[in-house]
Parts: structure tokens; sequence; C-alpha cells
């Protein structure tokens, strides 16, 4: 049988957190993001009853601006890194996932929701399904504006000092609430030496390969082109022309195995900034991830699999880009 607060205990907590606590808490917040619903409870606890489980994408009826006490559940592992020491050592930190207890309406059920599992609805709304690409691409630990479209499989490219790994990964959310801002990012079992999400419509094949980046990026230039092709094995190249005295890039191109493929990148004198180098999607062939130079730069995936040897090949995902955590 389902438990209700009484009236009386209602006007009780209102009360008092209205003089203890006055506007902690945003209303707008007031859509679920936990992929597997949040518990809507009986008390401001995880160990209270459970009054109804809500499904993910709905949204609440907050009841009170103030906050019904701080808490903490779980953490991120491995979320943030940094180089430390003499051999610049790669240390991870978790981070916990903190947030308030807030009261609010479901249905005919009223209780309390931890609000780092909830987040507000965007400005322009967007259906959970996407038709309109087969891949989406970020880096790892960005901000999202929303939550992710439910009709791809998500694949994480972990990994270290030349070896990678693509696996699929579980995605869920958490609303991380800073003094005067929150944002909404994404949960992973594990962030460490994960570089890169990538969604795909149809299943990619997890596995090991060889690779380069993700560290760093590699000018690629008519003078500079020569110099790197230890690093690139000569699977990329550029045709360059002069003109005015100077030297400019008229095309960036991949070698493939059936010829190559541009890669599509501004035109006349634009340059190419090499991140990373890799049988991502597994396919036998090199995928490319690239920054390009634009009035306000884009960092583009190429996938050798989506190429067509002769043409330009179309960015398989222009990596969304919404600010670092």
């Amino acid at each position: 049988m389902k438990m209700r607060i009484p009236p009386l205990l209602l006007v009780l907590f209102l009360c008092t957190c209205v003089r203890a606590h006055a506007d902690t808490v945003d209303p707008a917040f007031n859509r679920v993001i936990a992929r597997s619903g949040l518990q809507l409870r009986s008390a401001p606890s995880t160990a209270s009853a459970s009054l109804a489980l809500i499904p993910f994408n709905e949204t609440v009826s907050v009841l009170s601006t103030c906050d019904m006490g701080y808490d903490t559940i779980g953490s991120l592992r491995n979320l943030h890194r940094e180089r430390q020491g003499a051999d610049d050592e790669l240390i991870f930190h978790d981070t916990p996932i903190t947030g308030v207890w807030i009261m609010a309406a479901y249905g005919q059920d009223t209780g309390f929701l931890f609000n780092a599992y909830l987040h507000s609805l965007p400005a322009a709304p967007r259906n959970l399904i996407d038709r309109g690409r087969d891949f989406i691409a970020f880096r790892a630990g960005y901000e999202l504006e929303d939550v992710l479209p439910v009709n791809f499989r998500y694949y994480g490219v972990y990994g270290t000092e030349g070896k990678f790994e693509l696996r699929e990964v579980t995605l869920s959310y958490v609303t991380v609430h800073a003094p005067g801002y929150s944002y909404l990012t994404y949960v992973v079992e594990d962030f460490a030496h994960l570089h890169l999400i990538i969604g795909a419509k149809q299943a990619l094949r997890e596995h090991h390969f060889a690779g380069y980046g993700f560290f760093e990026t590699l000018e690629v230039t008519c003078s500079t082109i020569n110099d790197l092709q230890a690093v690139l094995k000569d699977r990329i190249g550029v045709n360059c022309e002069q003109r005015y005295g100077q030297e400019f890039v008229t095309d960036t191109y991949v070698n493939h195995r059936s010829g190559s493929y541009s890669l599509a990148v501004e035109p006349l004198g634009s340059v190419v900034h090499l991140s990373a180098i890799g049988d991502i999607d597994g396919d036998g062939q090199p995928d490319f991830l690239t920054y390009q130079e634009s009035e306000s730069g884009i960092e583009v995936l190429h996938l050798s699999s989506q190429a067509q040897p002769g043409r330009a090949s179309k960015p398989a995902a222009i990596l969304l880009d919404f600010g670092c955590c």
C-alpha cells in the first residue's frame, strides 16, 4: 500500500523549510534524468520508503523553493584528471554526486526527490528519437545541452600510450550543482582514460586498436607533412599549390584501400590539426579526429567506413562542444 505525507506534516515541512532555507531550489529543474527512473520517497533519505518510481524524462511538480537537506549519493569515478610529480603521472579523482532533497508531487503522490537526478527542459525540447544523424560524438567530461537520443548505441574510446579500445557504455545523467550554476553531464561506469564518446545507430564492433593522439594535436600543412609521416605512416597527405608567392593547402586526403578520399576540410588556405588517428570503427582502415580552423573552429570525426574513395568524405560527426566541466 502506498504511503502519502499527511497534510499537517506537509505544512510543517514547508514552514520549517521557509524559515531555514529560502529560495535554494529552482522549480524549473523538474524533469527526471535518471535513465532507470527516480524514486519518490516518503522522507528526504534513501533509507525511506518508496512511494513511486518516476520514469526517465517525466516531469514532476516542485512544491517548495527551499531544500529539505543536503546529501551525497554515489560518485563519478575518475571524472577529473591531472598530471602530478616529476614523471608527470596522470592522476584521477572521483567527483561526488551531491544535491539536495526537494518536495515534489507526481500524479497522486507527494514526497521527496534527490535533485541531482533532475534537470530543466531546454528552451526548445528535442525529440528523444533522432532521425537526422547516424553518428554523435563528443569529448569526455563535457557538459550537455540536453539528454542524448535514445535510438543510438553509445561507445567509449579508452586508452593510453598508443593502445586504445572501443567498448560499449551505458550512459546515464546527473546535474552538477555549483554555487550560482548548474549543468547537465553524463555518467559512465568509469571515466579513467576515456577520451571520446561515439553514438551510432548501427552497432559498432568492440575491439582494441593501435592509435595516436587524443592528448595533443599535429598541424598538417604543406611544410610539415613530410616530418609527420613517421606518425601518419603515409595514411594522410595534402595537396598544395603556390599562390601569391605562398604555399596553400588545397586538399587534405586519406589513403584508402581502394584509393583515397578527401577529409572535406575548409577551402584554400585552411589548416588541419590532427587530434587522433586509429581504426576506431573496426573496419581495418584508419579513422581521424581533426580540428579544423574556421571562425569558431570545429572538431570533426572522420570514419573510413563512411567514406567513398575518390570523393570528399562528409564528417561522420561534428563533435558536440558545450564547454568543459
